[in-house]
């Protein structure tokens, strides 16, 4: 048995969280202004940003010469995350392996879990506070995800 363990692509909260980054480590930002714009700005379940398109486009031309010399006949098993940028990276990898089902599983997620933030009132200020997040439904997946 082979293992192939792909991570998406580059996503609009990693490009978030790389400009907040360095910020702080170039002494622009303090920390708690850092969390304040990391929280501020990031998103609950963000697509693949432009670059992530053109990573993904690389990854799947990849995978589609993988299956060639590896000369697999069908007998892939994939899961991903019910995560867009997750179904967005599967979706490409599935098709150039020639895998018909792409199972979606909803343990797989976030460390921490998906979660979202508000702000809420705090004495004389205000912060945030982590909710529940949401990603997409099954529904949703398999009707932005057909297959």
């Amino acid at each position: 048995m082979k293992i192939l363990l792909v991570r998406h692509a580059q996503s609009g909260n990693n490009i978030v969280q790389a400009t907040v980054h360095k910020k702080f480590a170039a002494g622009v930002t303090t920390e708690a202004q850092a969390q304040e714009e990391w929280l501020s700005l990031r998103m609950d379940d963000p697509g693949l940003s432009q670059d992530g398109l053109a990573q993904l486009a690389k990854l799947r031309k990849h995978c589609g010469k993988l299956r060639k010399k590896a000369q697999v006949n069908g007998n892939i098993k994939m899961i991903c995350s019910p995560m867009t940028r997750a179904c967005q990276t599967a979706k490409a990898v599935s098709e150039a392996l020639q895998v018909p089902v792409v199972e979606v599983r909803g343990e797989l997620c976030e460390v921490g879990g998906i979660y979202s933030v508000e702000r809420r009132q705090q004495g004389n200020g205000s912060a945030f506070a982590k909710v529940p997040g949401r990603a997409m439904s099954a529904h949703e997946i398999q009707t932005k995800f057909p297959g």
